[in-house]
């Protein structure tokens, strides 16, 4: 784990927005300006040395800085997936000049970078402006306690946590 002071923040975006590792020493951050960039390297440096490999994706923040909208790197990675935002499909967002061929050249850039699948998840400007990632709205389980919430949803009987 390690604790960086949010280079950006005058956009009040947390830094697990900013920036997200999308597979095992791979971390994504968006294009920011050199002496943001420079601070972040900095301090990566601090506590990784070279063993990070940093992919600058790019970034349509608007220009009120609204929420985390255009800010591809809100990601909620998994051992198996990457779910990726994608703000193309939504009309509020295309008055701002998101595209879905923007979220396309995003998507690819991620999947070339990881050997996990790479999941598109449409979010509405609803949602992006008002700051809410796939991170706040996710919730992750693993071993037992996912199994058994698998079996209830999916309506079959489980073992009460064997």
């Amino acid at each position: 784990v390690t604790i960086i002071d949010n280079p950006m923040n005058t956009t009040h975006l947390r830094l697990d927005d900013v920036m997200s590792f999308i597979d095992d020493q791979i971390l994504v951050i968006p294009t920011l300006d050199k002496d943001v960039r420079a601070y972040l390297d900095a301090e990566l440096f601090k506590k990784f040395r070279d063993e990070v490999v940093l992919i600058d994706l790019p970034t349509y923040l608007d220009e009120d800085r609204r929420g985390n909208c255009g800010m591809y790197t809100a990601i909620l990675a998994t051992d198996k997936f990457v779910y990726v935002p994608v703000f193309g499909n939504d009309p509020g967002n295309w008055k701002r000049g998101h595209s879905t061929m923007m979220d396309k050249i995003i998507i690819h850039m991620i999947e070339v970078n990881t050997r996990k699948t790479v999941v598109p998840v449409n979010v509405p400007r609803i949602i992006c402006e008002r700051g809410i990632s796939l991170r706040s709205l996710a919730w992750t389980l693993r071993g037992n306690v996912a199994d058994h919430m698998i079996h209830v949803a999916r309506g079959t009987p489980a073992k009460m946590f064997a």
